[in-house]
């Protein structure tokens, strides 16, 4: 994927027509969004690319589109919040500006039922390629990945395809999908996504608010430690 970066970043050094080059970068995209999940982080290192190169690129090549966000969701059909998931992921995972050392291997079990009702467990080791696993888990990990706090055991989950969503989140956060995060007179708030209940008892639980913590998780957002601060008070990670 570093060779899809340095190709984009190769393209816009030789192609003086920067009009041209957008318009090679938007037909890219375009074609990426048919594919499968996992070519997210594609579009992701290509927005990543354009971004930085937006401010460089005349005003009359840019299509009556001067806004980069505008630009953004106009050619891939997509919110705000879905681009800056695939950008922050781009950058953790590929760009990776932190210099984090990802593991070259990752060990996983493989657990298969037979019909005999046996169980048997194999381990398998691969190579940690980012490309090859949901895109949502890179998403959740990003974090946790930026701030060192990965375990062989995370990494082993995000990496395994036989570990789905919440799942990896059961083990990223460590205490499965559903999170309970502070107790209140017999009640407890919990979270299940972006979203925190109130939960009283059986079958009685009230949604609180959504809350979406990892947009805000950039190193170039400037509210980044006043949501972390917001988030410790809630008990949340």
């Amino acid at each position: 994927m570093s060779e899809a970066a340095s190709a984009m970043l190769d393209s816009y050094d030789k192609i003086p027509n920067k009009k041209k080059w957008l318009d090679e970068a938007g037909s890219v995209l375009q074609f990426a969004n048919a594919l499968e999940e996992r070519n997210s982080l594609v579009r992701g290192v290509i927005l990543k690319v354009v971004r930085e190169k937006w401010s460089s690129i005349r005003l009359e090549d840019k299509s009556l589109v001067y806004d980069f966000q505008e630009w953004a969701e106009r050619i891939t059909k997509k919110d705000s919040k879905t681009i800056d998931n695939w950008m922050r992921t781009a950058r953790v995972f590929i760009f990776n500006p932190k210099g984090i050392n990802f593991p070259k291997t990752v060990d996983y079990d493989i657990v298969t039922h037979t019909l005999n009702g046996r169980v048997t467990r194999e381990t398998v080791t691969v190579d940690f390629d980012p490309e090859k696993i949901q895109h949502s888990k890179l998403v959740a990990a990003c974090r946790q990945v930026s701030d060192n706090e990965m375990t062989d055991k995370k990494w082993s989950a995000l990496a395994s395809p036989h570990v789905g969503f919440s799942e990896f989140l059961g083990v990223l956060h460590g205490d499965g999908p559903t999170l309970k995060i502070k107790e209140r007179n017999k009640s407890s708030v919990r979270r299940e996504g972006p979203i925190l209940y109130r939960h009283f008892g059986p079958d009685d639980d009230v949604e609180i608010l959504e809350f979406n913590p990892s947009e805000f998780d950039d190193d170039t957002s400037r509210v980044r430690e006043d949501i972390r601060d917001v988030m410790s008070f809630l008990g949340v990670s």
